[in-house]
């Protein structure tokens, strides 16, 4: 997996997360083998990925015992992802 272009799905992404109410993300997001999880919650122990995680991803999110938010990568049906995303960070959907 290459790591996602800061345009495109991933500011599409940050828009529609900031009008959730999303928190900011942490700044950088963390390397897995190849590929690189954008959206990370160190401090909460909370990542999202666009698309589909790679097994890799899920077994190194797992092994740091972080939970993993998979969003639709065309962003189409992204409310059950926020709704968790949320939940997860202590947010109230």
């Amino acid at each position: 997996g290459v790591p996602v272009a800061a345009e495109g799905p991933l500011s599409a992404w940050h828009v529609a997360a900031k009008a959730r109410g999303v928190p900011a993300p942490d700044e950088k997001g963390f390397a897995v083998g190849e590929s690189t999880v954008p959206l990370v919650w160190r401090s909460q122990y909370v990542a999202a990925v666009l698309g589909t995680p790679s097994e890799e991803v899920r077994l190194a999110c797992a092994d740091k015992g972080i939970e993993l938010v998979a969003f639709a990568e065309d962003l189409g049906d992204v409310d059950a992802s926020f709704t968790r995303l949320l939940k997860l960070l202590g947010r109230d959907a």
